[in-house]
């Protein structure tokens, strides 16, 4: 179970940076409809974000610990992408680290 909720998460977060290259590659091209898009995917991200943060507490095979340090993650993960920000090459580079670092912590198993 937890192998596969951990799996799960990455592969939604590493769609998610594949999305970041994109939106990135898109303004720097100077595409300003890119900001459409990359707001509404930000609201899929955050909702499947809160999803999970809902759930941990009942990953069977997660101890109670490890649970919250996933909850924690995602709870940091979600609150920068809930900022209200002009949607910038910078921006989106910011929240690249901050998958980054959010998918360290969660960590593989």
């Amino acid at each position: 179970m937890e192998n596969k909720v951990n799996n799960r998460i990455h592969e939604i977060v590493d769609n998610w940076m594949q999305k970041l290259d994109h939106f990135q590659l898109e303004l720097s091209l100077g595409k300003m409809e890119v900001k459409d898009e990359y707001a509404e995917q930000k609201k899929i991200l955050h909702d499947y974000l809160h999803k999970y943060i809902q759930s941990a507490d009942h990953f069977k095979d997660y101890s109670k610990e490890k649970a919250r340090s996933i909850k924690n993650s995602l709870n940091e993960l979600k609150k920068e992408f809930l900022k209200e920000e002009e949607t910038t090459e910078l921006t989106i580079k910011e929240h690249k680290k901050s998958v980054g670092i959010a998918l360290k912590k969660i960590g593989t198993t």
